[in-house]
């Protein structure tokens, strides 16, 4: 696949592909192709899809394979479905078969739901808030009326939820399962796990050099989510100061005191050094070097400093 895009010069990326030349992703029981929505690409994309099916005698089910388009392209769809063959789709939220399992849960208890929901949850990531809250309804409603119909709950789903040596029935609380999945997706950010190509889209295309910590909580629910529980997991975390080249001089929390831009305002201007400056503009030779020391925001700041590391910087748990 990529030796054949490197090839055609006039292969076009999907958008918020081109910097990271993403045009593939595969898993075990599914092969996710990007591109631009123009034929000429579609048609590579095919080409390729159709040579590894010679090759190897495994061939795209028609019947099951869909071409997904934004509703700019939709005027391409006829063309692009004839080039591939294949049904016209839709993005929709993946629910892991959440409608049979709620059609049998006369069948299950409400532990064992809860359990194998949470071995799905771990198998697919973070998942949207409405279906969690839908799940915890129904699981509610059928602890403590045999059905899923409308009735009272004798206690609230928190106590329930908690450990029995807590005084709970120990029935696992699936929505801070999902907060903890998603907090494992801010600790690979924080901690800049390059392995990841989520990772390396993030920084590209959500970053743009800026810390985490400064980004607003907009676009997509997800990426909302995600930035809302910064304030949740920021007391769980500890900040090792080494070079400075990772961590944000105004931005991160990497003081004691919190990011500092939002506790020194004039601090930027005080120092002469920009909000998007790297903690290494202070640190020389190992040891603190802050301009303007005797202005008042700075002497603040120089109260209580942690101790610099040799290394990178690093965020611990």
């Amino acid at each position: 696949m990529t030796a054949r895009i490197q090839q055609d010069q006039c292969f076009s990326y999907h958008w918020r592909c081109k910097e990271l030349s993403l045009a593939m992703l595969c898993f075990a029981d599914d092969l996710l192709l990007f591109s631009k929505a123009d034929p000429h690409s579609v048609s590579i994309l095919k080409e390729v899809l159709d040579g590894f099916g010679i090759v190897s005698g495994l061939v795209a089910n028609a019947a099951k394979s869909h071409v997904i388009l934004s509703r700019a392209a939709m005027a391409l769809a006829p063309t692009i479905l004839t080039i591939t063959g294949f049904q016209l789709g839709s993005l929709h939220s993946v629910t892991w078969g959440c409608r049979l399992f709620l059609l049998s849960l006369q069948l299950l208890t409400v532990n064992l739901y809860s359990r194998k929901l949470m071995n799905e949850f771990r198998a697919g990531g973070p998942t949207n808030y409405r279906i969690i809250t839908v799940l915890e309804k129904k699981l509610r409603r059928f602890l403590w009326q045999g059905t899923t119909g409308a009735g009272f709950a004798k206690v609230s789903w928190h106590a329930v939820c908690l450990p029995k040596d807590c005084g709970g029935l120990g029935i696992p609380n699936l929505l801070a399962l999902n907060q903890s999945l998603m907090c494992k997706h801010l600790w690979d950010i924080l901690t800049q796990n390059m392995n990841s190509i989520w990772v390396q889209w993030v920084f590209q295309y959500r970053l743009h050099s800026r810390s985490l910590w400064d980004v607003a909580a907009s676009g997509h629910w997800s990426w909302k989510r995600l930035i809302k529980l910064l304030p949740y997991l920021r007391p769980m975390l500890q900040f090792l100061v080494g070079n400075g080249e990772v961590f944000y001089l105004w931005s991160d929390p990497w003081h004691h005191l919190g990011a500092l831009g939002a506790k020194f305002p004039r601090a930027p201007m005080v120092t002469g050094l920009p909000k998007t400056s790297k903690l290494s503009k202070v640190i020389s030779e190992g040891n603190w070097n802050w301009p303007s020391p005797t202005s008042t925001e700075v002497m603040a700041i120089m109260e209580q400093l942690p101790p610099i590391h040799v290394g990178e910087d690093h965020p611990l748990e």
